[in-house]
């Protein structure tokens, strides 16, 4: 979540001394978006503790209603608590679904959750392997000839841009085609049965193929290079993020109590943090420097960019567990309890 706000923080960095900054850190932050899918595959695609309907139940409670209760704060924030009505509140919600996209996107793969966890359990390591390589070879065939077709399109060499088009078209460059992060909610799931056996050595060369390949695509961004999302190297650089991480310890029971609160907030994090964005900006570059950010130094630039992204998280922290604590878990206890007053009709 704090790499989403870097994105999103990224237009108030512009250029400096001729390059073009926002562009790089929103580029190279952008890979919060299949660290999202891939960690909510890792947690999702798992044993059932209860039954199916349950899990729904779950679902609905932790995704949907906080979604809900949220886009009505940040409603009656927006419209000063007056002038309001349903059919403006539908409107908002219905744009506001924009920027939370993730929301929508991961739905369907939660929904499909417990029959991928059925059907990837019936496969032996094997198997397993062989799909995890399956999918990286492809892949890197996306890589190359998405690289060469660019190439050969500078280069003014149609015939050749051509011939790779119609390879793209033939050839799969993803394992399943069209199915844009879904791959990568199903790769936590990969992630997390091949992980515990994969050897230090390889470990640490797929972390620094991984992070070659993220440095690449950001460079060819930068340089115009077609990308598409998900772009093809962001599945070698995920997959080297979890390594990275998977190997850090915090044996600190203090600190262990903070980074899992603050991961318990982090679903609350990005449905606030466009707002926080919103609030803190006008308030650092407007009230504060008085829109004279320019005549400032680059250190001071860099500087005061990087208090909007710590403050626009922090804020938006706060605001999560003030409202989680209270809000949404009376509406989470509520929903609950009409649940249970249900199944108990439905029983009797």
């Amino acid at each position: 979540m704090l790499a989403v706000v870097v994105c999103h923080c990224s237009p108030y960095l512009g250029i400096l001394n001729g390059i073009n900054a926002d562009l790089i850190v929103s580029i190279t932050g952008i890979l919060c978006d299949p660290i999202f899918f891939a960690l909510s595959g890792y947690f999702a695609i798992r044993p059932l503790k209860s039954s199916l309907l349950s899990y729904y139940s779950r679902k609905i409670s932790t995704v949907v209603l906080p979604l809900f209760a949220y886009s009505v704060v940040l409603f009656l924030y927006k419209t000063n608590n007056s002038n309001w009505s349903v059919a403006e509140y539908l409107l908002f919600f219905s744009n506001e679904l924009g920027p939370w996209w993730f929301i929508p996107t991961l739905i369907p793969f939660l929904v499909v959750a417990p029959f991928l966890y059925w059907q990837f359990e019936k496969l032996d390591n094997y198997q397993i392997k062989t799909i995890a390589k399956a999918a990286c070879l492809v892949t890197l065939l996306g890589v190359c000839l998405n690289y060469l077709c660019w190439l050969f399109r500078v280069t003014n060499h149609s015939t050749l841009e051509l011939t790779i088009n119609i390879t793209k078209r033939l050839l799969p460059t993803v394992l399943i085609p069209g199915s844009g992060y879904f791959m990568y909610f199903c790769l936590g799931y990969f992630y997390r049965r091949l992980a515990p056996d994969t050897s230090r050595t390889t470990k640490k060369k797929l972390i620094a193929f991984g992070l070659v390949l993220w440095a690449f695509d950001v460079v060819s961004a930068y340089f115009g290079v077609d990308r598409f999302d998900p772009s093809y190297p962001w599945l070698f650089a995920t997959i080297a993020i979890l390594f990275l991480f998977d190997g850090l310890q915090v044996n600190n029971n203090f600190f262990r109590k903070v980074i899992e609160w603050t991961a318990r907030r982090s679903y609350a994090i990005y449905l606030l943090q466009y707002t926080s964005i919103a609030m803190i900006a006008p308030f650092l570059y407007e009230t504060m420097l008085h829109g004279s950010i320019e005549l400032l130094t680059i250190p001071i630039r860099v500087l005061i960019w990087v208090v909007l992204v710590i403050c626009s998280y922090f804020a938006s922290l706060a605001i999560a567990s003030l409202l989680d604590i209270t809000l949404i878990r009376i509406i989470q206890h509520v929903y609950q309890q009409a649940v249970k007053c249900i199944n108990v009709r439905s029983i009797t």
